[in-house]
């Protein structure tokens, strides 16, 4: 039946028969056009000022509406509105009504009940706003609604090398409503000093994302992974906190797959994998680097033999791909010096007891120091094809972003390759898979960069 309060709304006698109007034919005509498919109909009663509201939709004018009308038909296989309970009022009315039919896409039949109000101008319907009980229909589907879940993500990186694995750290940290993070695992590569250095700026950015002591860091491996693995049983090893880590939060009972975030080499990685292989199922790596299929890039080239161990290992492993002044890797997703400067200061929580940053100086918000990160960086890609200078690209960010919203680039299934002293080698008839990504929507992904620094939402560490 009508609610009351719309009934009220309605009649001043509060009283719920039914009242003859003028208006009664104009709302049963349009009932026709949407039973029977008669869209000229809808001429004869719609205003040419007309709005439609429907949840989040908006639906102005007749042809839209007729567009609208004849796509929502053409989705059943059969499709009727009836309507039980009718209420008039000088320029309003407002319509109880049921809704059955058989969508194509499930092939069920369903019963709903809802509420339409119409608004009236020159006698011509100008306004209709409709809901029905969706939940109702889809159950009787077969469909239920499933809360949406974090992602659980460990982050592994060599945090102290350029500005990239700050901003995808920050960027992650301040995504609460899509990850929980387990914690964060630090390893050495060329640059960036010892393993120490990229501990403490780990710990920096932690800090300055409002999370001091609630995000667990550990330390990884100083060397490579062909002179780490014969040590792998010994009590300790270079690496084994992280090592040690990784193992016990992949094999942490949950329902979700760990995803492993590694923005540098691999070592860390390829380590776990190597001393516990059953954590293989428990795991997805997503990794960001490879210039595939061309040789080079940074990550690879730190441990080689690390890539090829996983490579060669049954676990879900996806590259994310860097290709150095290419338009279809990570190298494309570029933030601008002068953009920085004019958006992130003062963006991100502000922490009671300044942090000095790498370059010196007392920090106080995450939007603060990325400034910093970027004044102090030595070199910049040209960026002049987007009309700007002092360009760089923040690659690790963009992994991190992928995993967030996987429509943001391109991802292909192809057999594992190999890579030989350096240089990528196909094997077509390998039946182990790997994914990688290209392509990746940069305008979007900054955007949602920036916006996650203005609207950050804090991760819970996941224990």
């Amino acid at each position: 039946m009508l609610p009351l309060f719309l009934v009220c709304l309605f009649s001043q006698s509060c009283n719920s028969q039914k009242v003859d109007h003028k208006y009664e034919s104009t709302v049963h005509t349009f009932n026709e056009a949407w039973n029977t498919g008669n869209y000229d109909l809808l001429d004869e009663v719609v205003h040419p000022g007309y709005t439609k509201l429907e949840g989040d939709q908006v639906i102005k004018g007749v042809e839209s509406l007729k567009s609208y009308v004849k796509a929502y038909r053409e989705s059943y296989l059969d499709v009727k509105i009836t309507y039980i309970d009718e209420v008039y009022g000088n320029k309003k009315a407002a319509i109880n009504f049921t809704i059955e039919g058989t969508p194509k896409k499930s092939g069920k039949k369903f019963i709903a009940e809802g509420i339409v109000i119409f608004r009236f101008r020159d006698n011509k319907i100008i306004e209709d706003h409709s809901v029905f009980d969706q939940l109702s229909a889809l159950n009787q589907q077969g469909y239920s609604l499933v809360s949406k879940q974090n992602t659980r993500i460990l982050f592994d990186s060599d945090a102290n090398n350029e500005l990239d694995d700050q901003h995808a750290l920050a960027y992650l940290l301040f995504n609460g409503d899509d990850f929980d993070v387990e914690g964060i695992t630090v390893n050495k590569t060329r640059s960036g000093g010892d393993i120490d250095q990229h501990y403490k700026e780990a710990e920096r950015v932690v800090k300055l994302c409002g999370l001091s002591g609630k995000i667990d860091i550990y330390k990884g491996a100083n060397g490579n992974f062909e002179d780490i693995k014969a040590d792998i049983n010994d009590p300790t090893f270079d690496g084994d906190d992280a090592v040690n880590f990784i193992i016990s939060r992949a094999k942490a009972a949950s329902d979700r797959k760990l995803v492993l975030l590694p923005v540098g080499k691999l070592t860390n990685i390829a380590l776990a994998l190597y001393k516990d292989s059953s954590i293989a199922d428990q795991v997805r790596i997503v990794w960001l680097g490879s210039n595939y299929p061309e040789s080079g890039e940074y990550n690879q080239e730190n441990d080689r033999a690390a890539l090829q161990y996983i490579l060669d290992t049954e676990v879900d492993f996806e590259i994310v791909l860097v290709r150095y002044d290419k338009p279809t890797g990570t190298d494309a997703v570029k933030a601008y010096l002068a953009d920085i400067k004019e958006i992130m200061p003062g963006k991100g929580p502000g922490i009671s007891s300044p942090v000095i940053g790498r370059h010196g100086n007392e920090f106080s918000n995450f939007g603060d120091y990325s400034v910093s990160l970027f004044k102090n960086i030595e070199e910049f890609d040209d960026g002049f094809d987007e009309g700007y200078d002092q360009a760089r690209a923040l690659f690790d960010m963009a992994a991190v972003a992928i995993v967030k919203n996987p429509s943001w680039a391109v991802h292909s299934s192809i057999p594992s390759p190999e890579l030989v002293d350096g240089v990528w080698k196909d094997r077509p008839k390998n039946l182990r898979k790997i994914t990688i990504w290209e392509n990746f929507n940069k305008k979007e992904i900054m955007e949602d960069f920036y916006h996650s620094m203005e609207n950050y939402v804090l991760v819970n560490a996941a224990k």
